[in-house]
């Protein structure tokens, strides 16, 4: 035990930190600890450690994330507790099908958990393991199952109020001024890489990187947002208006690689710009250097001439003429869109926002964000195993604390369940458990029998919670903090009474971390993914969506397709780093991207074109079918079918027909479609030249 505990405890210790922040942000918690800790004991509560144990449950430095996961964990215990008192009251006398509904409702809960990738997929967690933790002590005694459930609703409650009060009055830090503050870079970003896009001389490789950084940070802003509601920064109540504002620069993104694409290609070629177009070009370069308050008036008449360029564009050959108003047409989009994410912000930040004049989801409200319904449904069977196997051990061992394992299995299998491998987590996690005996041994043994009072009390425990505290600021050591913090309060378990029984502490340790190791060992046969294979699931589902999109089986608008392969871009490029192999493969997800919405937009415009031109478009989306379809489908893809010539030739011919809004827009589409087919064939014949590496 103690070559085990040494090197934990030393590694432990070592990552705390105790910079400014993070040590307000300890005795900020601290202080919202002993307080529920404190009241739980005048109140003479049952179980106090839970008061004390869910303030670092809930724990953030941003106020706001703080009262907002207080609220879900609140609503979560209320509906976990109601669904426990009729498990028990209808089964009591059925304890193998008690288990077995147990068992089913955690693994529904997680599963409905994991499809909500918002900060409310807490809520559903919470109701399935809530369920567990109050119903599995009270099978011998099922009477007490309605008292049970109102202790611990009191104790949650209790502290989720007090580090709610605390964060709010004691320094507190609001999320408005960080979503402010990364919705203001990201305006800047984007800002600078139109700038190196339109500047002569400029490469295309700043550019491509600056965007791919863009969509990781833009997504965050989503879930971000959400609890704005909760705090009183200057931003409240915008939660819905800063969503709308982000789906709005998400699709700005492919509009900058179009453009980057269309001019990198045009320079290629040394086409001289006309006088007219080098003149707009430099001011809008002069205005894109200007700061957030810029003139966004200047944005019609840029519009208006870009329109009038157009008129004047004649190129060489066809071919040449569409990809130059391609080019001008992205451009136009991007000012129009940058103008009125710009008009958003300060109408945001003013409070005077009309959300009658931007576009927010779909027509019913919805956002686009990925859901792996596969993955989601194996970690709910893991849950629902795992509970099962420990409730049929503890019926067969008759083992005292199996109420416990089978109640912790149930925690094991869902705190961590959105990872995509997270048995190395949950490892992690019962190892700072068992590190956590070394603290509740010496305080049970050595500090506590020459403890008299509260504030003694407060004393004793301010080294250990306010050092590991300090390091729960930083996400990256709460695998390591969080177990210490909570399964201290949790084992020690301070109550009025509290007496010495180092068997029934021993018992109730090897509970909880069998607890843990049990979901670990089913998790790693059932759910358990690498990154690499979860980079794959990401891929793959982007190719199907690609195939339907294709054969125009698509049922959402060229909007939500964009959104939904950007949620997945940025998802996909979290998990490249730990998947080399996949880079290939996943380099050309951005052409794929726009291809899919060129696809969508030409099978609404397919009955706008001439009988001939619609064979030969069915033509050419049949062969970008198949090719997806294969590749989608685990097949080996010809990338020939990738051919664009297709494409150019009805490029040329809608050039050589009378000009109509519906054939203008396939037209550009068209171009794009080429474009898009020709990088992602190129990339595709690269791939498959290069040597293998071994």
């Amino acid at each position: 035990m103690v070559l085990i505990l040494g090197p934990l405890m030393l590694k432990a210790l070592l990552s705390a930190h105790f910079a400014r922040d993070n040590m307000i942000f300890a005795i900020k918690m601290f202080i919202a600890s002993m307080l529920a800790l404190y009241i739980s004991l005048a109140m003479s509560l049952e179980r106090p450690a839970w008061a004390m144990a869910t303030v670092y449950i809930v724990a953030n430095p941003l106020s706001g994330a703080v009262a907002s996961k207080g609220i879900f964990r609140i609503l979560g215990t209320v509906a976990g507790g109601a669904m426990a008192i009729a498990i028990v009251t209808t089964l009591v006398n059925s304890p193998e099908l008690m288990s077995l509904a147990m068992a089913c409702w955690v693994g529904f809960c997680l599963f409905v958990s994991l499809q909500d990738r918002t900060p409310r997929s807490y809520f559903f967690m919470l109701s399935g393991y809530t369920a567990a933790i109050i119903a599995f002590p009270v099978v011998d005694n099922p009477q007490q199952v309605f008292i049970t459930a109102v202790a611990r609703m009191e104790e949650i409650i209790l502290g989720i109020v007090c580090v709610t009060l605390v964060s709010h009055l004691i320094f507190p830090r609001h999320i408005g001024p960080v979503l402010a503050g990364r919705i203001d870079g990201a305006l800047a970003t984007l800002s600078k890489a139109a700038r190196d896009i339109l500047a002569p001389h400029k490469g295309d490789i700043s550019v491509v990187e600056d965007v791919k950084r863009l969509a990781a940070s833009i997504s965050e802003l989503h879930g971000l947002a959400i609890h704005l509601n909760y705090e009183p920064s200057s931003l409240r109540g915008m939660t819905r208006p800063l969503q709308a504002l982000q789906h709005q620069m998400v699709l700005l993104l492919p509009v900058l690689l179009e453009i980057n694409d269309r001019i990198n290609q045009l320079r290629s070629l040394e086409l001289k710009a006309p006088q007219p177009l080098r003149e707009l070009l430099d001011d809008i370069l002069q205005w894109l250097e200007s700061s957030h308050r810029r003139d966004l008036t200047r944005s019609a008449e840029f519009i208006r001439r870009i329109s009038a360029v157009e008129q004047e564009c004649v190129r060489e050959t066809p071919w040449l003429t569409a990809m130059e108003l391609s080019a001008l047409t992205a451009l136009r989009t991007f000012i129009e869109r940058y103008a009125q994410c710009c008009q958003m912000w300060m109408d945001i930040r003013s409070g005077n926002i009309d959300m009658d004049r931007y576009p927010l989801g779909d027509s019913k409200g919805r956002f686009d964000l990925h859901r792996d319904r596969g993955a989601a449904m194996r970690s709910g069977v893991a849950a629902l195993i795992s509970v099962g196997l420990a409730c049929a051990f503890w019926y067969v061992s008759a083992w005292n604390m199996g109420s416990t394992f089978a109640m912790m299995a149930a925690v094991g299998s869902s705190i961590l369940a959105s990872m995509d491998n997270p048995v190395p987590a949950m490892l992690s996690f019962v190892r700072y458990t068992v590190a956590s005996l070394f603290f509740v041994f010496i305080y049970v043994c050595g500090v506590f029998p020459a403890i008299d009072g509260f504030p003694l009390l407060v004393l004793a425990l301010a080294p250990v919670y306010l050092w590991f505290g300090s390091m729960l600021f930083n996400p990256a050591n709460t695998l390591t903090a969080l177990p210490i913090l909570v399964n201290t309060a949790m084992l020690l378990n301070i109550t009025n009474n509290a007496t010495l029984d180092m068997a029934a502490l021993a018992n109730s340790a090897a509970a909880m971390v069998l607890g843990f190791l049990l979901p670990a060992l089913v998790i790693s046969f059932i759910s358990a993914m690498t990154a690499e294979h979860s980079a794959w699931r990401l891929l793959r589902h982007s190719w199907r969506d690609l195939a339907e999109a294709a054969r125009g089986e698509h049922l959402y608008s060229a909007e939500h397709f964009t959104r939904t392969m950007l949620d997945r871009i940025g998802l996909l490029s979290a998990r490249l780093a730990s998947a080399p192999r996949l880079t290939a493969s996943a380099q050309t997800i951005w052409g794929e991207s726009a291809l899919g919405t060129r696809l969508t937009i030409l099978q609404r415009l397919h009955p706008e074109l001439p009988p001939m031109m619609q064979g030969q478009l069915q033509r050419l989306q049949g062969n970008i079918h198949d090719y997806y379809a294969a590749k989608g489908e685990g097949r080996k893809a010809d990338p020939h079918l990738l051919d664009g010539s297709l494409a150019e030739h009805l490029v040329e011919q809608l050039l050589h027909l009378p000009a109509t809004s519906s054939r203008r827009q396939a037209m550009l589409m068209l171009v794009g479609v080429k474009r898009c087919l020709a990088l992602i064939q190129q990339a595709e014949l690269n791939s498959q030249a290069a040597p293998t590496v071994v």
